[in-house]
């Protein structure tokens, strides 16, 4: 039996996916810390490449696939 009040260390998050229209689950720690050297400067190279940009003026679809060619430039550009 288990203890009332035990919690674990995980939490499902549920994304949807705002091309396809499809739901994912994904199980997550509760306390992610990334501390990867390269993957914080990739992520910093990313958030410098993006920031300012904006991605309006369509559909939700128009909207999300400009969003992810401009990650893809962005990732190739950093990498």
């Amino acid at each position: 039996m288990a203890k009332a009040g035990f919690e674990l260390q995980f939490r499902p998050y549920t994304r949807r996916d705002p091309v396809y229209g499809t739901r994912k689950t994904y199980i997550r720690k509760a306390r992610s810390v990334q501390t990867s050297p390269v993957l914080l400067k990739f992520k910093s190279c990313i958030r410098s490449a993006m920031t300012g940009k904006t991605f309006r003026g369509g559909t939700a679809k128009e909207n999300a696939s400009s969003v992810r060619r401009a990650l893809a430039a962005a990732a190739k550009g950093c990498s």
